[in-house]
């Protein structure tokens, strides 16, 4: 799907909980629910250097042809 009002280059994941089938979450309103888990394509490690927070936004990535 795509998007006049993105720029290009962007990719836009809506969350969802998407922890179905995940290992070792014990979330049980989330494993109950279909969809993807932005947590999934993200890093662990990756860091906002001035809040030292979780970077959840801003997160490189390369998209490949299915």
């Amino acid at each position: 799907m795509s998007s006049n009002d993105m720029m290009p280059g962007v990719v836009s994941l809506s969350h969802g909980w998407g922890h179905v089938g995940a290992r070792g979450v014990q979330l049980g309103i989330a494993c109950d629910q279909p969809g993807q888990s932005a947590n999934d394509p993200t890093d662990e490690r990756l860091m906002d250097g001035v809040s030292c927070n979780a970077a959840l936004n801003g997160v490189p990535l390369t998209v490949a042809r299915a």
